[in-house]
């Protein structure tokens, strides 16, 4: 059986922050969409 919609969100969020943890921004790069805007609780956007 093919993972969950739910799993798959929770495996690529994961994936994203594994990549900004080891300031991997080409492996970031492929994770998300163009014009994609993560924004942290502080207020600062990535």
């Amino acid at each position: 059986m093919p993972p969950s919609a739910q799993d798959q969100v929770i495996a690529n969020y994961q994936a994203q922050h594994a990549a900004l943890v080891a300031g991997d921004y080409d492996a970031l790069a492929k994770l998300l969409s163009d014009g994609f805007t993560r924004t942290h609780f502080t207020g600062r956007t990535l």
